[in-house]
């Protein structure tokens, strides 16, 4: 299907996929940008019975918010519920960043400065947030 995509555009994706400037920018990201697909390039995802079978395993890894581990063992136990001839891909682009690939997946870690920040904004504005949850 993608190839047919893009054969249909050719005229359309070619010039913007050789543009050096976009070329380079991966370079230039400073964010930690993880990326988990249903197979590499070379490979092609299979449908599952309600869902992608790639979508299909990351369900039954999640199990309803019940994983605990980091990124990479979602990876690696993901693609033990899958054929040989499918595997997942991860990918991480920008920034090196082994707090995010430790953290446990879908998860918004909150940083001591970032606590910090919203203390000082709280007591600027006269509020306790502690007491916040004691009404």
């Amino acid at each position: 299907m993608a190839l047919r995509v893009y054969q249909a555009n050719r005229k359309t994706y070619d010039p913007i996929l050789k543009r050096r400037d976009l070329s380079e920018a991966f370079s230039n990201v400073k964010a930690s940008v993880l990326l988990i697909s249903g197979c590499p390039d070379n490979q092609l995802s299979q449908d599952g019975t309600f869902n992608g079978l790639f979508t299909g395993a990351l369900k039954a890894v999640w199990n309803g918010g019940t994983f605990k581990g980091s990124y990479r063992r979602f990876h690696t136990a993901i693609g033990a519920k899958m054929p040989p001839d499918q595997s997942p891909k991860l990918s991480l682009v920008g920034a090196s960043n082994p707090a995010f690939m430790a953290a446990r997946p879908f998860t918004l870690a909150k940083t001591k400065k970032a606590v910090a920040k919203k203390k000082k904004s709280a007591a600027k504005k006269g509020k306790n947030p502690a007491r916040r949850n004691s009404r």
